[in-house]
């Protein structure tokens, strides 16, 4: 039994246009009972013209013919004064793979013109409404869809310049507690910016191994020595389990200057490339009202900032900007994709021959051997390089994958 969270939907009367006025609309659905898909793009209220279904998680999908920023989707619903539709909302750009809008939410019962379901700013092609029936028994119907949205503005092309540019099928160790094991003979370390000496640094790539170098873009860390430099308007809620740490309003430009500050040390050390962690904060409960939009143009800021000092970047998770921000960076990083069946998200950087860095902290892969043989088998073949690390990425202990 699902349970559903009335949120803030409210009617906004009848206009005159149709679900189709910014373009070609087409509607495809999961089953009807002859109330056909199409019938919520006619621009008619009436209850014989819907889309309707019967049963729990029954879908209508739109396409928009183009990507839009979605801000916004108006749904009409049949007999909707008397009956509680309950329904999720999902964004995709290629129709297959979904991104949650908004979820276990419910119409008001009180109106069978429009309501107004907002939400976060989000560049898709597809939307996809999911049905769990009504407070009366579980038919979904809709009577029309419109959609609240704006056209994608043209994206400046990525900076172009001589810096490191990593190849596909590279090998990496990452280690960011602790005192730093050298032994590892792989191509790329991972390393802390602020705990790793120049020293060090120059002593790995004096082994010939490219040195990338990690900071938090995207939250406030108490014990950086950087800290006071922060503003109170720049932190967002708690962290979760991090002790110390608050998520950052990446709109501020006191946060992109503290970044900017923090790869021109990454520079300064001699740094090859650098990893910007917690670049997906939109995705996460931060206690700020983040984008889609937002994230897009901080993380495209932080890779221009980084090319322009002629270091490589990563892309730190953020899996559902992967398309977007593909030619912005020059490789991935990830967590646990193997975990969550994510994998295949990252498949932009292999097509670009761009490596993906991948970690996986799950027990089963350390204790069963079968599993892990199972988790290489499949990292090989999509063509990253996989290990298997404690949480606290501190070396006590590290599983190698390999690469073909």
């Amino acid at each position: 039994m699902r349970r559903y969270a009335r949120l803030c939907i409210y009617s906004i009367g009848l206009l005159a246009f149709s679900a189709s006025a910014f373009g070609a609309i087409v509607a495809t659905a999961s089953s009807d009972n002859g109330y056909v898909p199409a019938n919520t793009l006619d621009g008619s209220l009436a209850g014989w013209s819907r889309w309707t279904s019967k049963g729990d998680g029954e879908w209508i999908r739109f396409d928009l013919g183009e990507t839009r920023v979605l801000k916004a989707v108006d749904l009409a619903f049949q007999r909707g004064d008397v009956r509680e539709y309950y329904f999720d909302l999902q964004a995709s750009s290629d129709g297959e793979n979904w991104t949650p809008l908004i979820e276990d939410t419910a119409s008001s019962g009180q109106t069978r013109n429009f309501e107004r379901v907002d939400v976060p700013d989000t560049q898709t092609r597809y939307v996809r409404y999911i049905g769990w029936g009504n407070n009366d028994n579980l038919l979904n119907s809709l009577t029309e869809v419109r959609f609240q949205s704006t056209a994608v503005e043209p994206v400046e092309p990525p900076v172009t310049g001589d810096w490191w540019q990593p190849q596909s099928g590279m090998s990496w160790q990452w280690q960011l507690q602790g005192t730093i094991n050298t032994g590892y003979s792989v191509q790329v370390y991972d390393i802390d910016l602020f705990d790793t000496p120049v020293e060090m640094i120059e002593s790995l790539q004096h082994s010939g191994q490219k040195v990338v170098c990690y900071f938090s873009a995207g939250s406030f860390e108490d014990w950086r020595p950087d800290a006071d430099h922060f503003a109170a308007g720049d932190l967002g809620d708690p962290m979760g389990e991090w002790e110390g740490e608050n998520w950052l309003d990446i709109r501020t430009q006191n946060v992109r200057d503290i970044m900017t500050d923090r790869m021109l040390l990454a520079k300064a050390k001699g740094c090859d490339g650098v990893e910007p962690d917690n670049i997906d904060g939109y995705t996460n409960a931060t206690g700020l009202p983040l984008t889609y939009a937002d994230q897009l143009d901080y993380n495209r800021f932080l890779a221009e900032t980084a090319h322009r000092l002629e270091l490589a970047i990563a892309l730190k998770n953020d899996l559902s900007q992967v398309t977007d921000l593909v030619s912005h960076f020059d490789m991935a990083i990830n967590e646990q994709c193997h975990k969550y069946n994510e994998c295949h998200l990252l498949q932009p950087f292999i097509d670009a021959g761009k490596p993906v860095f991948n970690a996986e902290y799950g027990s089963k892969y350390v204790n069963d051997p079968a599993a892990r043989d199972a988790l290489c088998a499949s990292s090989r073949l999509f063509g990253m390089h996989t290990l298997i690390l404690p949480l606290a990425l501190d070396d006590g202990f590290r599983l190698d994958c390999g690469i073909d």
